[in-house]
């Protein structure tokens, strides 16, 4: 392997939306860069996107948004025995239209892989637990009247994913909630479609 079980994947996206009054765009670029091997599992993802409101008020002047906002994350895994793996994850990001001026979380986790993990460079179905702080930094007050929040979280992923010479497949849902507060909770789920079109060249469409 020459690229060292390196790979790397860039990707742009972008949507629009116009009405009466009303205008919207969106653009984000996003990095992601990998390595699995018999022994360890990395992946680092940056995303940066922008967003660009404008919406037409009553009294006919417009009220405009301009709205920026990035994230990261790291995942690390390593092998134990076939099947099983430890590791950690953490994510990082900021975001101007939720009133994000940080957010962090991360923890160790502990995954648990059906196809053997040598294996997952072409396909996996895994499960992993994590738990860890959750901590929001606001640009303005917010109702509750904070700038800081700190809380105990924990959560439970369930991805498959699949690559092939035609492309690949990703399935992925997570259930988070607030280990103080468990009725807060979080539950999202995302499928990305890959599909090879020619050599160098991918569509790629992703629901969330």
């Amino acid at each position: 392997d020459p690229w060292d079980y390196w790979t790397i994947s860039p990707e742009l996206k972008g949507a629009a939306e116009a009405a009466s009054g009303f205008h919207f765009g969106l653009s984000s670029g996003i990095g992601t860069l990998r390595r699995t091997t018999e022994l360890n599992k990395l992946r680092v993802r940056g995303t940066y996107l922008r967003q660009l409101n404008s919406v037409e008020l009553n009294d006919g002047s417009a009220a405009k948004g301009d709205f920026a906002g990035w994230e990261g994350r790291v995942d690390y895994a390593r092998s134990v025995g076939r099947r099983w793996a430890v590791g950690f994850a953490a994510t990082e990001r900021a975001n101007q239209a939720e009133n994000l001026r940080a957010h962090y979380h991360g923890g160790p986790v502990v995954e648990l892989n059906l196809f053997p993990y040598s294996g997952n460079v072409r396909q996996l179905i895994r499960f992993a637990y994590q738990a860890g702080p959750w901590s929001n930094w606001y640009g303005e007050l917010t109702q509750s009247g904070k700038l800081h929040e700190l809380r105990p979280y924990h959560a439970l992923t369930a991805v498959a994913d699949t690559n092939q010479p035609w492309g690949s497949v990703q399935i992925a849902a997570q259930l988070t909630s607030l280990i103080d507060e468990p009725q807060k909770y979080r539950l999202g789920t995302a499928v990305v479609l890959g599909v090879q079109l020619f050599q160098g060249f991918s569509l790629v469409l992703q629901g969330n």
